[in-house]
């Protein structure tokens, strides 16, 4: 599916990685400045295609000339899907589905922009191009001051996944040592002791990072995937740490 969408559209058509820009007057009152943001964008070694208000299907589009002359004639906003009467014959039919494309690109007050793009870095699904969030928000707010934007953001799947799995991280690093000292407390008060605990979480602890191990094995050494989805660690501590400790409990409450 993917393959046939790059055939006969743009290939930021497919999972595109936003770019969105709130600027300060509209856009076809500074198109020079968003014809120098296109092409800053399709400078870089980021991404391999960008479309935007100056090229709405892809190539080479409108110059921003073109662009303004265009917005006085045709205004914003909906418009019909063929044009008719007088202006009909002044302006090329050609020329006029692109500037209706470019609908797509501008509001309708013409202060919100976007750019789509097709990541260097490949599917935005993968740990490349997770990897290449920080980076692709840098090059989107360098362009964010010729643009005189007020304010941009990078929308998408890649960095919706990479906020994801940052805030995954970093929720991992606060639950893990919290559940183990309540736990190590709670085992302490039942088996009323403060070595036999050290030694069940240990056991938990070495049970996760061997089905931790196990996983990465299985699925990049052998499978060869780019890396196992940063949820799975997640999950693994919280049921490895439910049903370990759980066990740890019943038994050694029943030694004792």
């Amino acid at each position: 599916g993917t393959n046939l969408l790059n055939k006969y559209f743009p290939a930021t058509a497919a999972n595109p990685t936003n770019l969105v820009y709130k600027l300060s007057a509209p856009a076809w009152d500074d198109a020079t400045a968003i014809a120098a943001a296109t092409t800053q964008l399709q400078a870089s070694k980021l991404f391999t295609g960008v479309t935007g208000p100056l090229n709405p299907i892809g190539g080479t589009g409108f110059t921003a000339t073109e662009y303004a002359q265009l917005h006085a004639a045709l205004g914003s906003g909906p418009l019909p899907a063929t044009l008719t009467g007088p202006l009909a014959s002044k302006i090329p039919a050609s020329a006029y589905q692109l500037y209706r494309a470019t609908t797509q690109f501008v509001s309708a007050d013409g202060k919100t922009i976007q750019f789509e793009t097709s990541l260097a870095a490949g599917d935005p699904s993968t740990t490349a191009a997770l990897s290449a969030v920080p980076a692709i928000r840098t090059e989107a707010q360098a362009i964010a001051g010729p643009l005189h934007a007020t304010d941009s953001g990078v929308t998408g799947e890649a960095p919706a996944l990479y906020d994801i799995s940052s805030i995954s991280n970093s929720d991992l690093a606060h639950v893990i040592p919290i559940a183990i000292i309540v736990i190590g407390v709670l085992l302490a008060l039942v088996l009323r002791s403060l070595v036999a605990p050290l030694y069940l979480i240990a056991s938990v602890a070495i049970s996760y990072f061997a089905a931790l191990g196990f996983a990465v094995l299985i699925f990049i050494e052998i499978g060869g995937s780019g890396g196992i989805t940063f949820i799975l660690p997640f999950l693994l501590f919280i049921f490895l740490l439910a049903l370990g400790e759980d066990y740890n409990i019943l038994v050694m409450t029943r030694i004792r």
